[in-house]
């Protein structure tokens, strides 16, 4: 599969949205169906957002995610196009 290829040897970075949980059992975007599939392809690298448009909501609800996604995840932030982990 060409996806699974590409993910796998571009090692991309999946950005995953956390403006829309707002209780314990909401999902994140993509939804934890789909960042599983993205980790089952060979993507392990992972970007929080949650835009924010006040500094009080700043990272808000990252834990929430960390906690329901696969160990196997490296988080990071992209800097100057390049994948930075920060675990």
């Amino acid at each position: 599969m060409q996806l699974h290829f590409t993910i796998g040897e571009k090692n991309i970075a999946l950005e995953i949205n956390t403006s829309s949980i707002n209780r314990e059992d909401d999902e994140p975007l993509p939804k934890y169906s789909v960042i599983e599939k993205y980790r089952q392809l060979g993507g392990l690298r992972v970007i929080f957002g949650s835009d924010a448009h006040e500094c009080g909501k700043l990272a808000n609800n990252f834990d929430i995610v960390r906690k329901n996604i696969s160990p196997e995840f490296i988080v990071g932030y992209i800097k100057n196009r390049i994948f930075v982990p920060i675990e």
